[in-house]
């Protein structure tokens, strides 16, 4: 048989698929666009070149107003409306922490979408979630309320698999800066007791001084990580390029609307090596596709085949001796 030929190219091809797969399981961000920037001026600039920013008249976030209208203060603390909004959405999930409880397997988390509030539901059903589940919502209800915000992410390490914790940067006009937030602790992030912007929290883990890296929650009592492993996880940092999330941005590789990253390249440091992603997806695609269309053509070829003998083998009555004759 021809189609047989064939089988060895499949599995070929399906082992090529494999070692795609498995060379992009060592990728952070694998489901989007990831950009290089070195320049840190752009980062602690109130938007990132080309960021796309929240329509303040879209529908969805005129709807999660409902939520956080009741939680709108007048106050001359520029930072006053930021915790009460953190606390809001930190207590809207039960403190039986998923990270890290001694004898305690973590419960599986739920993050799929970027909806702040189909997120919100869900933290309110107790279905379990983590890190960026806290964090979308806490950017949307910082929008919600008129406060400038963007997720972020840090790692690590570049590659995967590795700690990887998302976050939340406000911006905070009076102080002419971004300030980072941890939701998920209901905490700012300080440097030396002072609020700092992700990029200060990340200058002060690779600075020879040692500066002081705490977490103030504000009179909240969430458990907090250790400070050597949370100082880890400054490593390598993500920014996302958008905060339009009532505007139908979400993360994934073939969304119309997608939520990309701009990764901060350090002095020195090496770049996000999205070029060879977008190599490895493509082998990926290709070899996919080539396996499944000679598994395809291998089994119509055996269909084929096997179709002049199935009908050689007809039943047919008349040479088959009644039950009548067998008798006699």
């Amino acid at each position: 048989m021809k189609q047989l030929v064939r089988v060895p190219s499949a599995a070929l091809m399906a082992l090529i698929a494999v070692f795609f797969f498995t060379r992009l399981q060592d990728f952070q961000l694998v489901r989007t666009v990831v950009s290089n920037l070195a320049d840190p001026q752009a980062f602690s600039a109130p938007a990132l070149p080309g960021f796309i920013r929240q329509s303040p008249d879209a529908p969805k976030l005129r709807h999660f107003q409902q939520y956080t209208a009741p939680l709108i203060v007048r106050t001359s603390d520029p930072l006053a409306q930021i915790i009460l909004i953190q606390h809001w959405v930190r207590a809207q999930q039960s403190d039986k922490q998923p990270y890290r409880q001694p004898g305690r397997r973590p419960d599986r988390f739920v993050d799929n979408t970027e909806e702040p509030e189909e997120y919100l539901n869900q933290q309110q059903r107790g279905v379990p979630g983590a890190c960026r589940r806290f964090s979308f919502i806490l950017t949307g209800a910082l929008l919600s309320v008129g406060i400038n915000a963007r997720v972020v992410a840090v790692t690590s390490s570049l590659n995967a698999p590795s700690e990887t914790h998302d976050l939340v940067e406000a911006w905070v006009p009076a102080l002419n800066k971004w300030v980072l937030l941890d939701p998920t602790f209901d905490a700012f992030v300080l440097v030396d007791g002072h609020p700092a912007s992700l990029l200060e929290v990340y200058r002060a883990e690779a600075s020879a001084s040692q500066q002081h890296i705490s977490l103030d929650q504000h009179g909240s009592h969430y458990r907090l990580p250790s400070s050597d492993y949370y100082r880890g996880l400054f490593q390598h940092l993500f920014f996302a390029s958008t905060n339009a999330i009532f505007d139908g941005y979400h993360y994934g590789l073939f969304e119309r609307k997608r939520i990309e990253f701009v990764y901060f390249v350090p002095p020195g440091g090496a770049a996000y090596p999205q070029h060879l992603k977008e190599l490895l997806l493509v082998g990926l695609t290709v070899s996919v596709a080539s396996a499944t269309v000679l598994v395809i053509w291998c089994l119509a070829g055996l269909l084929f085949w096997l179709l002049p003998i199935l009908t050689a083998y007809e039943f047919d009555a008349s040479v088959v001796p009644s039950l009548a004759e067998t008798e006699l």
